[in-house]
């Protein structure tokens, strides 16, 4: 007996060990992988997201190396794993199938630009949900609900526990983990059939608990990753929450399956102990209640049963997901408290805008109205007149953000401003707004004398797509700034003539690769055959990333000259 005791007091402080090495791994490895991962692979230097041109620059890469096509059969997959290991009780090939379901949270951990670049390439399985909408993939956002509380009712005794809380979790998962392994081997080796001891006193499953509250903490643990230069993130809520409640479908079709081959004896077992998590008797059932009114049993005993109650289960959270994000308020007092919540938090957000000193306290307020949507656009137009220049120059921005067409008339007031950064911020949010009647009110900032408003200009003209700015950005290509000729090339890509063909086949050469890369790429989008020849030339340019836009921009064109220059490369 004394040595049974001793066995399992060093395998308690073995796992503890573990837990602990395994916890710091959890918290490193994946900035140590993606550090790794970039430097040995090849990803392009700009932000995938950060505003439509790179959309459509991440595209083309995404068809130069069949990227789409690669998503789509690792995302297949994963779906047809997951259902075979269903399908014929291989609950190892699920359990697979759930892994790489959770495998693009992991993605978030790399600080890049490039959505695939470094530890990014893991979102590669979410390619297909991409293509429809990123917001999709927030729709598990319901999970959050619980750390919230906990996050909030810590505030109220003014404790700050959100990294402790997280490697809480993840120790903790990580530690019953690999309890309930020592003691699943302990049991085959005392030659058991049920491994009723230890931490099977809590969980019926505890290396699945395990998983999902290491799981659960590593997804949390993205609340601190920074991104440095990098507008995106993937959100990894719907991902956990499809991998967590595959999990619990394999540990369901393994119920089935003991009670199958143990009957009585390991119902016995199932009465005394929590299936996955150990909650109170009056919660578990209040879970099983759906089980009971489908089925007129607390557990389902048949694969489909399992399947129905999981997928049921699944829809609830999602719907519950999707009504957590289109009403934020309600969302806010859910998990910030039931007291205190401003009802007009456009009123609050104006009034710290106009009345906060800190600058910094005003520019976040400003991006918050901005978030807003169109709800905020009237305040915002108000505070376009404020005294303040600072106050005007983040209204515009928030305006800026909202793209609302209402707020046009009011920005080409502004464009007149007396400050600087007022006008900058105006002619910025009417390009990104696009409404063609601000286009005769911006081309004389091209002559500008300040050299930012020249460029908000150059690129709102781009954006607008104004074809009676062409010859005055052609002529800005010669603009002995790098910076200048760049942001020109970039708009006259954007408005897509003829005219701007030739001035453009002379940046192909400019010593700044930046320049060459948005010269080529405005090719691209101009799609001409007067470029063929220069295109060809870029084919040897010693810029991958040049060489890469300078093929898809002859496969486009579609020459013979062109398609013979692409096969030869």
């Amino acid at each position: 007996m004394k040595m049974v005791y001793g066995y399992r007091f060093f395998t308690f402080i073995l796992a503890v060990i573990f837990a602990i090495g395994l916890t710091f791994a959890s918290v490193e490895l994946p900035g140590l992988l993606d550090s790794l991962f970039q430097k040995i692979m090849y990803n392009p230097g700009f932000d995938s997201f950060s505003d439509d041109l790179s959309v459509f620059k991440t595209e083309v890469f995404i068809q130069h190396y069949h990227i789409r096509l690669i998503g789509y059969a690792c995302f297949i997959l994963t779906l047809l794993l997951i259902i075979i290991g269903f399908i014929t009780n291989k609950h190892s090939l699920a359990s697979v199938g759930a892994l790489a379901f959770f495998l693009p949270v992991f993605a978030q951990f790399a600080g890049v630009m490039f959505f695939l670049a470094g530890l990014g390439f893991l979102n590669l399985l979410m390619i297909p949900v991409l293509d429809i909408s990123p917001d999709i993939l927030r729709l598990g956002d319901i999970v959050y609900v619980p750390y919230r509380i906990l996050i909030f009712l810590a505030a109220q005794l003014n404790y700050t526990i959100q990294k402790p809380l997280i490697y809480t979790l993840i120790g903790a998962g990580l530690l019953f983990f690999i309890l309930g392994t020592f003691a699943w081997f302990y049991s085959k080796l005392q030659k058991k059939d049920i491994a009723d001891f230890w931490v099977y006193r809590i969980s019926r499953h505890p290396q699945y608990f395990g998983w999902i509250v290491w799981s659960y903490g590593m997804m949390l643990s993205l609340y601190f990753v920074r991104y440095p230069k990098r507008s995106w993130g993937i959100p990894a809520s719907l991902p956990w929450l499809i991998s967590t409640m595959i999990i619990i479908g394999v540990a369901l079709l393994e119920e089935i399956q003991l009670t199958r081959v143990l009957g009585e004896k390991y119902e016995i077992y199932r009465r005394r102990v929590s299936f996955l998590f150990p909650l109170p008797r009056f919660l578990s059932k209040i879970f099983a209640v759906p089980t009971k009114l489908l089925f007129k049993k607390k557990y389902p005993d048949r694969k489909r049963e399992a399947a129905l109650i999981v997928t049921l289960y699944t829809a609830v959270l999602i719907i519950l997901s999707a009504f957590y994000i289109k009403y934020p308020s309600v969302s806010t007092v859910m998990t910030q408290g039931f007291s205190g919540y401003e009802s007009n938090r456009i009123s609050n957000m104006v009034r710290v805008l106009k009345e906060s000193p800190n600058r910094r306290t005003k520019d976040l307020s400003a991006i918050s109205l901005g978030e807003m949507g169109e709800p905020a656009v009237d305040s915002l137009i108000v505070l376009l007149k404020d005294s303040s220049g600072i106050v005007r120059e983040f209204s515009a921005q928030a305006l800026r953000a909202i793209k609302s067409k209402r707020s046009v008339e009011s920005l080409i007031e502004c464009l007149s401003d007396g400050n600087a950064n007022v006008r900058s911020a105006a002619v910025s949010a009417l390009g990104e707004i696009r409404d063609k009647k601000a286009e005769e009110y911006i081309l004389p900032f091209l002559d500008d004398n300040t050299i930012q408003i020249r460029r908000d200009a150059a690129t709102a003209l781009g954006k607008i797509g104004s074809i009676k700015a062409v010859d005055k950005l052609s002529a800005g290509l010669r603009n002995s700034n790098w910076v200048d000729r760049f942001i020109y090339a970039d708009a006259l890509g954007r408005i897509e003539s003829e005219k701007a063909v030739e001035p453009l086949t002379t940046l192909l050469r400019d010593e700044q690769v930046m320049v060459r890369r948005s010269a080529v790429v405005a090719l691209l989008k101009i799609n001409s055959e007067k470029a063929v020849d220069a295109l060809i030339q870029s084919l040897n340019d010693e810029d991958r990333e040049v060489r890469l836009y300078a093929v898809e921009a002859l496969k486009k064109i579609g020459t013979p000259k062109a398609l013979d220059a692409v096969k030869k490369h």
